[in-house]
């Protein structure tokens, strides 16, 4: 599937979920600030995009819910490197803006994010 198609699919998911029109969401929508998303929908979009893809997601990846602990444990080495090393998926731009968002307490997931996990895993 490619990037247009993952992002499109993930889109489609957030929005039936949150009843939203897909319109209004886009690569850059926050999951966390700009939805009404809590931990049990974290679940079901994990379980819908898993169910599209016809593969098993990784939760943590797909959310990027380790990148402060693993920044933090490697305080030597660049966030970007470190964002570079574990999660692949992730281009150079979006490592940048998350390296700079990485002392804000609130999370930081967008849709764009979760689309280029989407693609990652459906390309191995």
């Amino acid at each position: 599937m490619e990037k247009n198609k993952c992002l499109e699919c993930v889109v489609a998911i957030v929005a039936e979920i949150f009843e939203r029109d897909a319109a209004s969401l886009n690569v850059a929508t926050r999951l966390m600030q700009d939805l009404p998303c809590e931990s049990i929908d974290l679940l079901e979009i994990a379980a819908r995009i898993s169910r599209e893809a016809r593969r098993e997601v990784d939760d943590d990846a797909l959310f990027l819910r380790n990148v402060r602990t693993l920044v933090y444990e490697h305080p030597d080495d660049s966030a970007e490197d470190v964002l570079a090393g574990h999660f692949p998926w992730i281009d150079e731009k979006r490592r940048v803006q998350i390296a700079q968002e990485i002392e804000s307490p609130a999370p930081f997931v967008t849709l764009g994010d979760m689309a280029m996990y989407l693609e990652y895993v459906l390309s191995r």
